[in-house]
């Protein structure tokens, strides 16, 4: 999360397609390996994981964690 924040910089920052494919690079992996463990698992675990996936698109997307929009998309 942090090399997304580092490379998201406003001033010199890559840009969203860079971005997005650090995102399932590093992020989206790592929550899909996982994932046959988690078809099993209760939703209280699952919605743990929900905001690491949320504010890395969040961080790709450029927007403040109050803005409202539909992450199920991604």
């Amino acid at each position: 999360m942090n090399l997304l924040k580092i490379i998201a910089h406003q001033t010199w920052g890559a840009d969203q397609s860079t971005l997005f494919s650090l995102y399932r690079t590093l992020i989206r992996s790592r929550l899909d390996y996982g994932a046959i463990v988690n078809g099993s698992a209760r939703k209280s675990h699952i919605k743990i994981l929900q905001p690491v996936s949320n504010q890395a698109i969040r961080i790709c997307l450029g927007v403040y964690r109050t803005s409202v929009f539909d992450l199920s998309i991604f």
